[in-house]
């Protein structure tokens, strides 16, 4: 709990490639996390952070890749580079307010991440922060936010709407690459973006619609495990939720006939069967 009474941290390396733990309390007592310091702890399925630690490291937690969830106390003001970096299980994460910077690639490769909100005094989001979180369906970026970092989201292929806040005056190479089924973009920022275009790091290469006030209104719905996209007669099945192996799908969208959209099914890999109804009239790339 402590050392003769003393505070202390857990130094760079300590846990690493322990890879037999499955649960760790942390003490009170100790108030920082060192690099790489539970890096490869592969059987690691939960770890309590006292409110007392105030650093976590690079690499900190790098490759659990069984731990399924974290809360990252109150006190800590950065997010290491890679800290979390192939968590693959990893479903949940509580990131607090009092972050103000997330590091290359934290969250990169946590492709079991649903969401995640990014608190309000962050101000840069990392190089490939977020790469290849292929789960990720949404995500909150701050107001505060000036600048987000190349690859940032890149490879995040379940990422279906973004909203690029007024103060982003920079985004990075690639940031948004292979979102391709980010098919809306509400731009409050001064950045010209357009539908279809390469720039402004790809975030509206796939974009249907580049919406710059709130009046713009969502064509993207939902129908049980299904999202849609309508826009009047142009009727396209954008992706599923569901985890079926063997699917039947929508016999049509409110009386009217449909395609299935640009990669709707791309890397559903436990996918055995799939029906198509008669309404169905085209299947995309």
């Amino acid at each position: 709990s402590d050392y003769e009474g003393k505070n202390y941290k857990i130094g760079n390396s300590a846990f690493s490639g322990c890879s037999s733990f499955t649960s760790i309390t942390i003490p009170e007592s100790v108030t920082s996390i060192g690099e790489r310091a539970f890096s490869g702890c592969s059987s690691l399925t939960s770890i309590t952070i006292p409110e007392s630690v105030t650093s976590i490291g690079e690499n900190a937690f790098s490759y659990c890749s069984s731990l399924t969830s974290i809360t990252i106390p109150k006190g800590v003001t950065e997010i290491g580079n890679s800290a979390f970096n192939c968590c693959s299980s990893l479903t949940s994460i509580t990131i607090p307010e009092s972050v103000t910077s997330i590091g290359e690639n934290a969250f990169s490769s946590c492709s079991s991440l649903t969401s995640i909100t990014i608190p309000e005094g962050v101000t840069e989001i990392g190089n490939s922060a977020f790469f290849g979180c292929s789960s990720l369906t949404s995500i909150t970026i701050p107001e505060g936010v000036t600048s987000i970092g190349y690859n940032a989201f890149s490879y995040c292929s379940s990422l279906m709407s973004i909203t690029i806040p007024e103060g982003v005056t920079e985004i990075g190479y690639y940031a948004f690459g292979e979102c391709y089924k980010l098919y809306e973009v509400y731009n409050k920022s001064n950045l010209t973006i357009t539908a279809g275009s390469f720039g402004n790091g790809e975030v509206a290469f796939y974009a249907k619609n580049v919406y710059t006030d709130e009046s713009g209104k969502s064509k993207l719905k939902t129908v049980g495990d299904y999202i849609f996209y309508v826009d009047e007669d142009n009727i396209e099945l954008l992706v599923y939720l569901g985890d079926e192996t063997a699917i039947t799908l929508p016999s049509d969208y409110e009386g009217k006939n449909y395609k299935i959209g640009d990669y709707a099914f791309y890397g559903y890999s436990s996918l055995t069967s799939i029906t198509l109804p008669e309404n169905v009239t085209e299947i995309a790339s």
